[in-house]
């Protein structure tokens, strides 16, 4: 086997409708002249070796792409590239990496000096299927511009795109929209342990029949200095997976989860932040639609950040918690409406522990109820275990069109039932003024809801 074609300091390599295989490279050399189309690279060792891309004159000339319309199959391992000073640009257009080991690798293979360099690559319309390990793998520490729009990521065994984020993190630039992740392991993992500035958009993608859609790993060493990152997640699809989004942090700017459809998932998110401590990590969760979500599983779950929770829509869901705050006061549910999920447990859940004159606000939502006592059967809280904090649901609307609201300040009042059967009363709520409740005339009082008692109030059994 052999060397195909290499570019090691001048000249040219343009490459038309030409079929390249059974090499131990393929391609090798500088990208900023080397232009392939219409060709196929296969059953080589290694089908491209890029070092560089273009500069940032012959960008704006722009010249064309690396690769266009050409097909790196069944290779070994498929192409692995980086940029170079001065020439930090890499374009592929409606390029195949397919049936490889890695469809490509961004790692410094040629051992430049990367702490001078930036990396700006740019794939659209590209895919990566069928490898047997990622069809993308970003590990070089360099500062990064990643574009990736319209491709395709099917049938990767491991996951679609994997950035493995070095220690000595640069700022990063993600944006990646329009593309497929289907049938695979993960969809994208961006593992980062000590992160700087970087900025994630992930917008307009889908996401279907996956183990996890989206698993991100976002932490930095010295949470004191707040990593400036900022992760917007919209009007995405995530249809059939097992997992959709799961991230833990513990320093992060903002975090946006806008216009997203989650469609038969068992968790749609789940955040943790590792610092176990409430933070001003701020979720803006928001006009999200939930439907058909699968039982036994806790749908949204969020642990040591602030969430606001607002406009989004919880339809036919089944799992046992649709909502599941791990603690923290901090959070805002509001104008979400909850419809045809009555197997679901808890549309609410809080594991906080109660503290006296603090309440989670989950006001001004449609509870898939007009009655003013089914409204709370649905919220687990301090009525369910008295351990747990307050979720004030005082004002709720009694349609899904939301336009009838009941302010009803009677909803957590004390109150009793008996059954005329057992001549057994069970009773619970607040009491907040002086009752006596020695008259019922049962055999017995059993606690259905916790029982609190305001502070000089008296209860007379």
């Amino acid at each position: 086997m052999y060397v195909c074609c290499s570019r090691l300091c001048t000249g040219n390599i343009t490459l038309r409708h030409t079929t390249v295989r059974q090499a131990v490279v393929g391609i090798q050399g500088n990208g900023s002249n080397i232009h392939i189309s219409n060709s196929e690279i296969y059953s080589c060792v290694q089908g491209l070796l890029l070092s560089g891309g273009v500069s940032k004159v012959q960008r704006e000339s722009y010249l064309g792409p690396i690769l266009s319309k050409t097909k790196v199959m069944h290779n070994e391992k498929g192409a692995r590239v980086h940029a170079i000073v001065g020439q930090e640009f890499i374009f592929f257009d409606a390029t195949y990496f397919d049936f490889n080991s890695y469809g490509v690798e961004v790692v410094n293979w040629a051992g430049i000096n990367d702490g001078i360099v930036s990396s700006s690559l740019h794939f659209t319309n590209v895919f990566m299927s069928n490898n047997t390990n990622y069809g993308l793998v970003i590990n070089i520490d360099t500062p990064l511009v990643i574009d990736i729009r319209g491709s395709t990521f099917i049938g990767n065994r491991r996951g679609g795109i994997y950035f493995f984020i070095p220690w000595r993190h640069k700022a990063h630039e993600i944006s990646i929209t329009d593309t497929i992740f289907e049938d695979t392991n993960t969809g994208i993992r961006y593992d980062c342990h000590e992160c700087n500035t970087s900025n994630m958009t992930i917008v307009g993608n889908k996401f279907d029949k996956l183990n996890c859609a989206l698993y991100i790993i976002f932490l930095t060493r010295f949470t004191a200095q707040l990593a400036r990152g900022n992760i917007t997640i919209a009007n995405n699809a995530y249809t059939g997976n097992e997992r959709d989004i799961v991230m833990t942090v513990n320093s992060l700017h903002e975090l946006h989860i806008v216009r997203n459809l989650f469609y038969g998932t068992q968790e749609a998110i789940a955040i943790k932040n590792t610092t176990s401590t409430d933070t001003n990590i701020p979720i803006m969760i928001f006009e999200n639609s939930f439907v058909n979500l699968v039982r036994g599983f806790t749908a949204v779950s969020l642990s040591f950040v602030k969430t606001i929770i607002s406009m989004n829509r919880f339809y036919n869901c089944s799992s046992t918690t649709l909502v599941g705050l791990q603690n923290g006061f901090d959070h805002l549910i509001a104008n979400n409406t909850f419809v045809n999920s009555t197997e679901s447990i808890c549309y609410v859940q809080t594991k906080q522990s109660y503290t006296k004159g603090k309440a989670i606000s989950a006001s001004f939502n449609y509870w898939d109820t007009s009655d003013i006592f089914a409204v709370k059967s649905k919220v687990c809280d301090f009525f369910v275990d008295s351990s747990k904090a307050v979720i004030d649901v005082t004002g709720f609307y009694e349609d899904s069109s939301m336009t009838k609201l009941n302010f009803s300040e009677t909803i957590d009042l004390f109150r009793s039932a008996i059954n005329p059967t057992t001549h057994v009363a069970y009773i619970g709520e607040i009491v907040d003024g002086d009752k006596d409740i020695s008259n019922l005339g049962v055999s017995r009082l059993i606690l259905n809801r916790s029982l609190l008692i305001k502070e000089g109030v008296t209860l007379r059994f």
